[in-house]
This record gives C-alpha cells, sequence and structure tokens, in this order.
C-alpha cells in the first residue's frame, strides 16, 4: 500500500509498530523502548 510505510514511520515515533493483518485490515501493536 502506498500510505504503509509513510504511517510505519510515523508510528515509529511513537512506538508503535503498524501489522498489516492477513485479512487486510491494519492494526497498532506497542513497541517496548529500548
Amino acid at each position: 500500500m502506498d500510505f504503509q510505510e509513510y504511517l510505519e514511520e510515523f508510528y515509529a515515533r511513537y512506538n508503535v509498530e503498524l501489522i498489516r493483518a492477513p485479512e487486510g485490515f491494519f492494526y497498532l501493536r506497542h513497541v517496548p523502548p529500548r
């Protein structure tokens, strides 16, 4: 998807990962800071 890369970069600022589910929708998952 053309917007997926942009959104992944945006959400990474907030320690959140954008995941695309096999069913075709997206969801967010918190990534603990290192």
